[in-house]
């Protein structure tokens, strides 16, 4: 079951026998804040969902609206100034934002792998690759340096990096930014990890270099059945690659939806806006995309009601006063007044669809 905000639903109808998913790892309504000069400002706020095993979950959204901090929440690597003060991550009946660090530091790159979105970030550059690469497998692996070395080379020709004998004993720099993210893929292969966190993979690459670190990663997904949080603002690549897609905005989920159902109808005017702004290169000599009028709220001044009410095409006076709770809609969630139900009488249900 996917949960979102403390609301649960199943990313598919129960199979015989009961559940038919797994979840591995639960994210229970985590909040987490910077200080600033102007003191504690909360960039992600309430935020809930799970990871179910072979599946892949989407967080979409504009920069600066929360992705990244949340994954950094999730694996505890949080950069200065920024903590997490409520909510549970919850993986293997622990929680994993109150186990001891040194409990943490065996998960990471383990049981629970990070694909960064600058690849050369999580490499020494004064280290060979096979230093680096034996040192993890045999980390979080019982096997010897020539076991270990063999791991490797099957996984880096698994990745399709060429002649891996040989490249294996390269340096960082020798590598280009998708060889470089195709190695990390590999790393986090080689611990057969239960969960996958993607920031951004492919944010700095080319189309052809992207399509090969996506199919890296949905090999390596696919052949250790890993839960998968893939954070992106490519729309190509979340369609491409998840099961269920989470929007976000301002630091909250404000949809959440089956990949199928919300590339058909995205529900929140803010999604929908986000649909609008791809272009369709299936069609010739069209107009340019309608961009997203404004920009992304502050975090330290975010405005009343709904934090998107000021760039959205149907404001109401409830959406500028009142921040919307969660409408569900069968297996599918919307923070959107617009889609308000009988209780709320200032809604207009369909307004805007």
């Amino acid at each position: 079951m996917y949960s979102n905000n403390g609301a649960s639903y199943r990313q598919q109808p129960d199979g015989p026998g009961g559940e038919g998913d797994c979840v591995v790892l639960r994210v229970d309504n985590i909040t987490t804040c910077f200080e600033t000069p102007r003191g504690a400002v909360n960039v992600v706020d309430g935020v809930s969902f799970s990871l179910v095993r072979g599946k892949v979950l989407g967080i979409i959204g504009e920069s600066g609206c929360g992705k990244t901090v949340t994954t950094l929440s999730v694996i505890r690597l949080l950069p200065r100034g920024g903590r997490t003060t409520g909510g549970r991550v919850i993986y293997g009946g622990r929680d994993l934002l109150r186990i001891p660090e040194t409990d943490m530091r065996r998960l990471r790159g383990g049981s629970i792998s990070m694909i960064f979105q600058e690849p050369a970030s999580s490499f020494n550059p004064f280290l060979k690759i096979s230093t680096q690469i034996l040192e993890t497998i045999r980390l979080h692996n019982d096997v010897g340096k020539h076991e270990a070395r063999r791991i490797a080379l099957e996984l880096l020709d698994s990745v399709g990096i060429p002649d891996p004998d040989k490249r294996i004993e390269d340096y960082p720099h020798q590598f280009s930014g998708g060889m470089l993210q195709r190695v990390l893929v590999a790393m986090a292969a080689g611990c057969n990890p239960q969960v996958i966190l993607a920031d951004e993979p492919t944010s700095n690459l080319d189309v052809t270099t992207q399509d090969i670190t996506l199919d890296s990663i949905k090999k390596v997904s696919d052949q250790s059945g890993a839960a998968m949080l893939l954070v992106t603002h490519d729309f190509g690549v979340a369609a491409r690659m998840c099961d269920m897609i989470c929007v976000m905005y301002a630091g909250r989920l404000i949809e959440t939806a089956p990949a199928s159902e919300f590339f058909r109808e995205p529900r929140h005017p803010y999604a929908k806006a986000l649909m609008n702004a791809v272009p369709d290169v299936r069609i010739r000599n069209t107009a340019a995309p309608a961009s997203i009028g404004g920009k992304p709220p502050d975090f330290n001044n975010l405005p009343a009601g709904c934090a998107f009410h000021p760039r959205c095409p149907y404001p109401t006076a409830v959406c500028r006063t009142q921040a919307p709770p969660e409408f569900r809609y069968g297996n599918r969630t919307v923070r959107c007044w617009l889609h308000g139900e009988g209780d709320h009488p200032q809604a207009c249900h369909n307004h805007g669809e």
